[in-house]
């Protein structure tokens, strides 16, 4: 499956990217709009961290999870993505989304998000 990228927000130091399928569907926004507000809130403020920052280092709210892949964290909530080796700003594309119901990421959550990260590059 071939995957676009499109760019959703930009600072000074980091830039945060979302992958659209060929159908022009993107499953992380999506995820993201069907969240409650305060979620929204809460996903947008680390996306603008990332960006104003261009890293976040408490494992409690950015993790590397396995692999290529890190993951933006709000308690059960998950965005699994990656960086892009572009110069310049740090640019993270974000793969894919999910609320977490066990301790750790499913083996099939992380193989999709890396699969559609191999798509992009």
């Amino acid at each position: 499956m071939q995957v676009s990228v499109k760019q959703i927000q930009s600072g000074p130091k980091g830039e945060i990217a979302v992958c659209v399928d060929e159908s022009g569907r993107c499953q992380v926004l999506e995820f993201i709009e069907a969240l409650s507000e305060p979620d929204q809130k809460k996903v947008l403020n680390l996306f603008k961290l990332f960006c104003d920052q261009g890293e976040i280092r408490n494992e409690e709210k950015f993790k590397h999870e396995d692999g290529p892949i890190y993951a933006f964290k709000s308690f059960q909530l998950r965005i699994l993505c990656g960086f892009l080796p572009v110069k310049g700003k740090r640019t993270i594309v974000l793969v894919h989304a999910l609320k977490k119901k066990t301790d750790r990421l499913s083996k099939s959550d992380l193989k999709k998000a890396k699969q559609l990260l191999e798509n992009i590059r």
